[in-house]
């Protein structure tokens, strides 16, 4: 009876199909082989004969070259060789996403996922006593695997380390919880006010793509810490109340021919308004540093803050009178800044 690994096939029959699967490759070369060694075809010939691509028939011959050189008798995927990643290295490449990513240290997509597939293939060989039979990973098998854990490629929000261990410390969300509650218990929407800025920033950090596995109930966005390195910079300083009214923003552009006090004329900017509304605009301001300085931190209180709070009262004026004592002038605000 004939060996499985030594079928009869017809001199002219279709065997494409027999290269879609493992068993049928190890078929074929234990087929092509027999009659390699009788002299009595070459591979030019085999492959036309049998509907074989050549190049990819060639390539799964020198594998199984490769893997019986390295006492390995039996193919593992569709190349002919071990898998890249077993079940127990997927499982440590997804539990090592998912720790980076709280950590707030995604993995770079590319070259270092890349690589740190690598590593676990090494790993994996050497547990599984296939050492050396490790094969380069090109980024198709990265993009195949990156589907099979269920992994996906996101821009990451850049961040620098003292901003995200800020973050990431309970005490700050708690203290920042508790202040809120105390002074906003009784006030209406249209009274609370928030004033913050936040910094747009040109540099070699933009659009820098991570590798994450999203779990359930995981809104955390990706978030990779900043090189520290600054090209260009505005500081955007916005002011609004809980009730979604909003002052002008103002933009603040660091200019290093100035001198540390200088302050030149704001710029009134109808194009920069928080509306789409005619009457909407917003400001431009020059300082040597996106921090500002004294005279400008004076204008954006006197010229933004107070005008915009008066508006505020003057428009809820019905309600801002059951609430008076909450309420301190605008004077107040200056003074205390």
């Amino acid at each position: 009876m004939s060996s499985p690994l030594a079928p009869k096939f017809g001199r002219y029959e279709d065997l494409s199909r027999y290269m879609q699967s493992i068993p049928g490759q190890m078929q074929l070369c234990e087929h092509f082989e027999k009659l390699e060694g009788d002299d009595k075809v070459t591979l030019r010939e085999y492959c036309l004969n049998h509907k074989l691509k050549k190049t990819s028939f060639w390539r799964l011959l020198e594998k199984n070259k490769e893997l019986k050189k390295s006492g390995i008798n039996n193919f593992r995927d569709t190349l002919g060789r071990p898998p890249i990643l077993d079940s127990l290295a997927k499982s440590a490449l997804v539990q090592s996403l998912i720790n980076k990513k709280r950590a707030q240290k995604s993995q770079k997509a590319g070259v270092s996922f890349g690589a740190e597939i690598r590593a676990q293939c090494e790993k994996s060989h050497d547990l599984s006593g296939n050492a050396g039979t490790a094969y380069k990973v090109s980024s198709r098998t990265v993009n195949r695997i990156k589907q099979e854990i269920n992994a996906s490629s996101v821009v990451s929000q850049t961040k620098s380390e003292a901003r995200i261990f800020a973050e990431s410390d309970p005490r700050n969300n708690f203290t920042m919880a508790a202040m809120l509650y105390a002074f906003t218990c009784m006030l209406v929407p249209y009274m609370i006010f928030n004033w913050d800025a936040t910094q747009y920033s040109i540099t070699e950090d933009t659009d820098k793509k991570v590798i994450i596995i999203k779990q359930e109930g995981d809104n955390q966005p990706a978030t990779s810490q900043s090189a520290g390195t600054v090209a260009v910079s505005i500081k955007h300083f916005h002011f609004h109340n809980a009730a979604a009214e909003v002052a002008p923003p103002v933009f603040l552009i660091a200019d290093d021919s100035l001198g540390p006090e200088d302050f030149p004329e704001p710029i009134r900017c109808g194009d920069l308004g928080a509306s789409s509304d005619i009457s909407s605009y917003g400001w431009i301001c020059f300082t040597k540093t996106r921090n500002g300085n004294k005279a400008f931190y004076d204008w954006f209180v006197r010229g933004v803050v107070c005008p915009f709070i008066c508006q505020v009262r003057e428009k809820h004026a019905d309600l801002c009178k059951v609430q008076q004592i909450f309420l301190p002038p605008p004077s107040y605000y200056i003074t205390f800044i």
